[in-house]
């Protein structure tokens, strides 16, 4: 992996945390003490399998997070986004691969300061398992919407889990940045990139959102499209 210099210049993306986020206040008050690097479009964090050297918290940017199998075929199991925390590891290798979807600023924090961290901070300790359980409950969240949702729903629900990640309002509308492909949103929602854009066009049909430009959705009534991504009960 390409050694990239610190960028201390670049401002740090100050956001609310979500109910997630604040159960790993002190682990990401750590990892922002350290110097920020910059990581281009495309470029590769860390690899499945690399070993698990350091813990990283995004001040800015997407990132993409997946898995291949034997065959080569890839599987997308998350994004990562500003004020998040990634490559948590109960173990000593890495269990995804990480990508940048955009330019993204990065603070690495190294295992073994982790690890002297996790054994002089009983709250920060609970905090790490807090993080792990979290992972493990989004994954189950995952393999219930891909086994129970129409395509539809399942691309409205991932327009919502958008919403979390920051959006900006203006009066009723709700506008989020899905800067992904339609490639990765299709491998992360189990679909082909045929049925990802049909989908898109079916909810901008029912008047759910609408599009600007290749990454900007504005949803007209946030009320009715989580009606619609949670029919069956699962959101």
């Amino acid at each position: 992996m390409e050694c990239l210099a610190p960028i201390t210049s670049r401002p740090i993306v100050r956001k609310a945390l979500s109910d997630r986020q604040t159960r790993t206040i002190s682990l990401r008050s750590e990892c922002s003490d350290r110097p920020t690097i910059l990581y281009h479009a495309g470029q590769k964090v860390f690899w499945e399998d690399d070993q698990a050297n350091s813990v990283f918290l995004v001040a800015d940017g997407v990132l993409r997070i997946s898995r291949f199998l034997l065959d080569g075929r890839r599987g997308v199991i998350g994004f990562v986004f500003p004020g998040d925390v990634m490559g948590l590891s109960a173990r000593g290798k890495h269990i995804y691969s990480a990508e940048a979807v955009t330019n993204c600023y990065i603070h690495a924090l190294p295992r073994e300061k982790l690890n002297t961290l996790l054994t002089e901070s009983p709250t920060l300790r609970d905090e790490f398992i807090s993080e792990l359980c979290a992972e493990v409950s989004r994954t189950q969240s995952l393999v219930l919407n891909l086994s129970q949702k129409s395509a539809e729903e399942r691309v409205a629900s991932f327009i919502l889990e958008l919403v979390s990640k920051g959006e900006r309002r203006t009066g009723s509308k709700v506008e989020i940045r899905m800067p992904m492909s339609r490639l990765d949103i299709a491998d992360y929602l189990g679909l082909t990139v045929e049925t990802v854009c049909r989908s898109l066009a079916k909810l901008k049909k029912a008047g759910h959102i609408r599009t600007v430009g290749r990454d900007i959705v504005l949803i007209e009534r946030l009320a009715d499209l989580r009606d619609f991504a949670c029919a069956d009960g699962t959101c």
